[in-house]
């Protein structure tokens, strides 16, 4: 009890001196996203229910609400207090947040909306649901994609699987121009990849920097995804992406086991075009000495008609897929 009050003479918007002396010293939101490079924000700062539900603090949250906090003040990283709590889990804030009427559907912040910034927190995501949470709601920013290519990406199959089942289109053009089948092959999500291939996602659908879900995979030797897409009927052969073909992706990565699964699969050897010009030429590029080998073994041939465009091949890989899915491994 003590604790609380204490809390209360602190975040009390009637003496909000005291609150802005202590996030001079010791802002909460920097401190919790001090990996995404953010830079501390400069005054005024958020109001306090903002950051009360940004740290769960849930019988705080209630006493701010009870003094008539608007639920929907705008400030901070997350733009509002729902995203905060929805981005760190916190289930009793968002809980009492919603039953205060906040707009679950505001636009705006980092993860562009509440939904979104929940993809990794089952319960949270589903309270957001039955609460009206859009679940084809992009950000709106023109850069992040939906709540579904989130949680595909970060391989929360649970919650790909609630999205779907409420009405998420598995087949929606994402802010890269792929999808959530992609994503989720880009960073090696098997679970995800079968969860969307179970509810209707285009095995073959084109765009983006990869072209094709079974590109996205090749591309970093993930064996299984690749071999999951390969025994649901991915073209095998499709044009299209960054390498013009799984194989060349593939033979960039180095990964001979890929190689070889592609090649036993119908991989032309000697399919012409993409960035580095041949699968070949990629792995050369790459020193990939086995994958070369292989790639001889079934006939690859010479073509050196574009070696200068290697060097430009690899910096355009590394801008563009960062660009497009950006640390995945900080929200794993």
């Amino acid at each position: 009890m003590l604790e609380l009050t204490l809390l209360q003479s602190l975040f009390d918007s009637t003496s909000s001196h005291r609150l802005t002396f202590w996030l001079n010293l010791y802002n909460p939101e920097y401190a919790l996203v001090s990996w995404m490079g953010y830079e501390r924000s400069p005054e005024p700062f958020p109001p306090p229910l903002y950051y009360s539900s940004l740290l769960g603090f849930t019988d705080l949250t209630e006493w701010i609400l009870q003094t008539g906090a608007d639920t929907n003040a705008e400030g901070g990283l997350y733009r509002n207090a729902l995203q905060a709590a929805s981005s760190h889990g916190h289930e009793a804030v968002v809980q009492l947040l919603v039953d205060k009427g906040v707009d679950v559907n505001a636009e705006g912040g980092y993860y562009g909306n509440a939904l979104r910034a929940a993809s990794g927190h089952l319960a949270v995501v589903r309270l957001l649901l039955e609460k009206g949470a859009d679940a084809n709601a992009a950000a709106g920013d023109g850069y992040h994609g939906s709540p579904l290519e989130e949680a595909s990406l970060y391989g929360h199959a649970e919650v790909v699987r609630l999205l779907l089942e409420k009405g998420a289109n598995p087949n929606a053009v994402e802010s890269h121009g792929g999808n959530a089948l992609q994503s989720a092959s880009h960073n090696g999500r098997v679970a995800v990849v079968r969860v969307l291939l179970e509810k209707g996602a285009d095995i073959n659908a084109q765009g983006g920097f990869y072209g094709t879900a079974l590109q996205a995979a090749s591309c970093y030797g993930y064996e299984e995804v690749v071999r999951v897409l390969l025994e649901n009927g991915a073209n095998v052969n499709a044009s299209a992406g960054h390498y013009r073909s799984a194989l060349q992706a593939a033979a960039w990565y180095g990964s001979e086991n890929v190689v070889r699964l592609l090649l036993e699969k119908g991989a032309n050897v000697n399919d012409k075009g993409g960035c580095y010009g041949s699968a070949l030429q990629a792995a050369s590029s790459r020193r990939n000495e086995a994958a070369v080998r292989l790639l001889r073994e079934y006939g690859a041939e010479d073509y050196s008609s574009i070696s200068a465009q290697m060097n430009i091949c690899d910096i355009h890989h590394f801008n563009i897929s960062n660009q497009d899915f950006g640390n995945a491994s900080s929200r794993a």
